[in-house]
């Protein structure tokens, strides 16, 4: 367990304090620490796993995490260990105590379409023609709004005042006018049993300032806090923090200020840089031996650190030495791409370039490979651009969830829309609105409107009947889910034939599909 540890990596280890902050420059083997840390919580303390908390930004990163606990560790030793992002560590705090928010065991956790989608139907519903543009400043004037709710009561909370008021109800808007578009939204998310991502975040902050008696059966449950890339986490998740981290908790926190990226997201850099303000007790390490660059590029990340006003470390590597650095000053992204080729194509010239599948050009943002695409394109350079959607993101994953998520969850709007698109027959654009209008209105689950009052909501005979479909395929989507997930994966997939759809899109003649 140790002994592929350097010093520095070996004290913040093996270090028994109760705050500890590890300043992880680049390539410094942060996530080797994390888990080795965890290794010996278990193996060597005898730290019970389901007393360990370990956080961070990604599911990759937690995957990767698990799997190098499950290298240090024998088989069953870590279970009962808390390993995911923030966002998972919510849905665990919200699924176990819905009750105490006013939310339904069975939530669904709204991806960004389906938070896009109810934000359209908010702006319908105030006689707006929803745009891409008008959703998103709908959504960012939301999450302003539910920011400086949640600061008031932070601030009321720390000044050890009673609050005002139920802070669920702050939340939902409940002092605003019904027509505001703030309570709108909340209200449609409510009806349907829905949470968008940044409720995964602030919800859980509400339930300890609600329920101070809960906060405490998790200090007690969770004593040891663990937390990856602590630079980017933002004001709502310290508030967390916070709230979970009592007298007796061990909190190890690791993460670099001077690779703080995500302001633009809410990330407060400040967090990493003031931890031992907050917490007077913290004791520091920093890991400064980066494995992952050659020399020159470690000396330039430390000449530009010096400008940043971050916390003093310097990075050193024992790697050989490289060619220096070139920088190429240039006016435009057609100019930048004309010279990035015509040093590509010196260096192929050269015999440095044996192929030009050894090249990877990294760009900031994809408005930047147009240009670079073209120019390789003019030059007769065979060029691949990667880019794409997230996998939960495209049409197929989405649509086959669909009908899981309204069996589940029979009052989500956006799942019933999404299912009506698989139908055949299809119930019209029509009788969908009038369903989804009438549950909104009368505060019922959709599934219960097409059931029993589609009549009332305006659906005309010949809609019922595909509204029956619609019905009798989520009974049976709901009779398979009680075998198990997998089999009402594969009803979805053979009754609304997306599984033929899909094989006859794959070439014949393409073994690997």
């Amino acid at each position: 367990l140790l002994g592929a540890l350097n010093p520095a990596q070996r004290a913040a280890t093996l270090s028994r304090a109760s705050r500890v902050r590890i300043l992880a420059g680049a390539g410094s083997g942060k996530t080797r620490v994390l888990t080795a840390r965890v290794a010996h919580l278990i193996a060597a303390q005898g730290v019970e796993p389901s007393a360990i908390v370990l956080t961070t930004f990604t599911r990759k990163a937690a995957r990767e995490m698990e799997q190098r606990i499950a290298t240090l560790l024998p088989a069953e030793a870590a279970r009962g260990l808390t390993v995911g992002t923030f966002h998972s560590l919510g849905v665990q705090l919200l699924r176990a105590n819905a009750a105490s928010l006013g939310l339904p065991p069975s939530m669904t956790v709204a991806d960004e379409a389906a938070t896009a989608g109810r934000a359209g139907r908010v702006l319908v519903q105030q006689g707006e023609a929803p745009t891409s543009r008008s959703v998103t400043a709908l959504l960012e004037d939301i999450g302003v709004e539910r920011v400086m709710r949640l600061e008031r009561m932070w601030a009321t909370y720390l000044a050890g005042q009673p609050l005002a008021a139920d802070p669920m109800a702050v939340f939902l808007g409940t002092d605003l006018a019904e027509v505001s578009p703030y309570r709108r939204y909340h209200a449609l998310c409510q009806a349907e049993g829905a949470v968008d991502f940044d409720a995964l975040g602030i919800l859980p902050v509400l339930l300890f300032l609600t329920r101070p008696d809960l906060r405490d059966v998790y200090r007690t449950l969770w004593r040891y806090l663990l937390i990856d890339e602590f630079q980017d986490t933002s004001v709502v998740q310290m508030m967390l923090v916070r709230l979970l981290v009592g007298p007796e908790t061990s909190i190890c926190i690791v993460g670099d200020d001077a690779q703080a990226i995500y302001g633009f997201r809410g990330a407060d850099v400040s967090h990493i840089q003031t931890f031992d303000t907050l917490f007077p007790e913290t004791v520091s390490f920093r890991l400064e031996e980066n494995y992952r660059s050659q020399p020159k590029i470690v000396e330039a990340a430390n000449e530009l650190v010096t400008h940043t006003g971050t916390l003093p470390k310097t990075l050193h590597t024992a790697q050989s030495e490289a060619r220096p650095i070139v920088v190429l000053d240039c006016a435009t992204p057609a100019s930048e791409a004309i010279a990035l080729v015509d040093r590509l194509q010196c260096l192929r010239e050269a015999g440095e370039i044996r192929t030009w599948n050894e090249v990877m050009v990294l760009y900031r943002t994809h408005g930047l490979a147009d240009a670079f695409e073209a120019a390789c394109i003019a030059r007769r350079i065979p060029v691949r651009v990667s880019r794409g959607l997230r996998f939960f993101s495209r049409a197929e994953p989405r649509a086959l969830l669909a009908p899981l998520l309204l069996a589940v969850n029979g009052a989500d709007g956006d799942a019933f829309r999404r299912v009506a698109d698989l139908m055949t027959p299809r119930p019209s654009d029509t009788a969908v609105r009038q369903v989804l209008a009438y549950a909104a209105e009368h505060t019922e689950p959709v599934v219960t409107v097409a059931k029993l009052h589609r009549d009332r909501a305006g659906v005309s005979k010949p809609q019922a009947k595909a509204l029956d479909n619609l019905l009798t395929f989520i009974d049976g989507v709901r009779a398979a889910g009680r075998k198990s997930p997998e089999a009402a994966l594969r009803y979805v997939l053979a009754e609304t034939q997306m599984q033929v759809r899909l094989q006859a899109a794959v070439p014949s003649d393409d073994a690997t599909l």
